[in-house]
């Protein structure tokens, strides 16, 4: 399966007990440690929403101090404007045979130096769904 279809999948967040929840990783130790790897090994993620927009980024620091990811922008398009208006953001990246995705809130998008960055809060849980 190539990169270009790592897509975000349509998942319910609120379903704590139902099917989605044997994929979740809550764990703070084993969520902080994916998400290192994601930006230690520089893998490409998609940010979008389910059927919407997509913007391809990649994760280049983990604060885990003011629990905040900050992610560089790899295209300049559309899509960050766009994304910008939707109310149900995930990011989501293949890892060997496995597709990480999680949810984005306190989503901000900006400029550094002539770049452009997004930065979220850190997610609460992890969705580790086997590759099909």
């Amino acid at each position: 399966m190539a990169f270009v279809d790592t897509q975000p999948a349509p998942i319910n967040r609120g379903d704590t007990a139902g099917e989605w929840a044997r994929f979740r990783i809550r764990h703070p130790g084993k969520l902080l440690g994916a998400l290192r790897d994601l930006c230690r090994n520089d893998t490409p993620l998609v940010v979008g929403a389910p059927g919407g927009a997509t913007l391809q980024v990649a994760l280049w620091a983990v604060d885990d101090v003011n629990r905040r990811l900050h992610f560089k922008v790899e295209t300049d398009s559309q899509a960050l404007t766009d994304l910008s208006y939707e109310p149900d953001v995930w990011a989501a990246a293949y890892v060997e045979d496995d597709k990480l995705q999680f949810a984005l809130a306190g989503v901000k998008f900006g400029v550094e130096q002539g770049r452009q960055v997004l930065s979220t809060d850190i997610p609460d849980h992890i969705y580790r769904l086997p590759r099909r």
